[in-house]
């Protein structure tokens, strides 16, 4: 019994020394958007006459992230939201991307990480809107996007896994392309939350 809880001791020592975030971190994300773009909606209803509705959108993310020396990091995203619908006939396909700058505190940082996380990014987007055979295509730049939320997750020797839940301002609202049959805003800010898995090393 007492072989067993020192080597359970030793282990313990062993991985709270060894799993730890590196220098490096490689992660992928993927996970929810949720928003409500009413004008965006309207718009697509009056075009289509149909009861097309998106409010949830598929979000995926690649980041490589730094951490510094001390508590911060900081790192870029890439990150692609998307939207598919059909009804009656009609459907709109949406595929944004936005390419962010991020910064985090690691309150606590050992085997566990938990802290804070903010983001300010550029999006854009392309529509692809299908009317009962009648086929248009726009792209979509908006403003600078920014992102408050927070991060926990777990280190294991080179691994690890984690979450990020917060809020989103995310907005496109400059359309290009003289046929247009969705011409509005797309307001894609909301809460958002997604499970991460990475590498972590140096």
């Amino acid at each position: 019994m007492k072989f067993t809880r020192l080597a359970l001791a030793l282990l313990a020592v062993l991985v709270v020394q060894t799993a730890h975030a590196g220098l490096i971190e490689i992660r992928g994300g993927v996970g929810i958007n949720s928003a409500s773009p009413d004008a965006f909606n309207d718009r697509v209803k009056s075009a289509s006459n149909s009861d097309l509705n998106t409010n949830q959108f598929d979000n995926v993310n690649a980041d490589l992230f730094l951490n510094l020396p001390g508590p911060f990091g900081v790192g870029l995203r890439h990150e692609w939201i998307n939207a598919d619908k059909s009804s009656n006939g009609s459907d709109v396909k949406l595929r944004a991307k936005n390419f962010s700058v991020l910064a985090d505190w690691r309150i606590i940082d050992t085997v566990l990480y938990v802290g804070p996380i903010v983001g300010i990014g550029y999006p854009n987007a392309k529509i692809d809107f299908n009317n009962n055979g009648v086929n248009t295509s726009n792209s979509v730049s908006g403003e600078p996007s920014y992102s408050l939320g927070a991060e926990v997750g777990a280190h294991l020797a080179a691994f690890l896994v984690g979450a990020e839940a917060g809020y989103t301002s995310l907005k496109l609202n400059k359309v290009s392309g003289a046929n247009n049959n969705v011409n509005a805003k797309v307001d894609l800010s909301g809460f958002y939350g997604k499970v991460m898995v990475g590498l972590s090393f140096l």
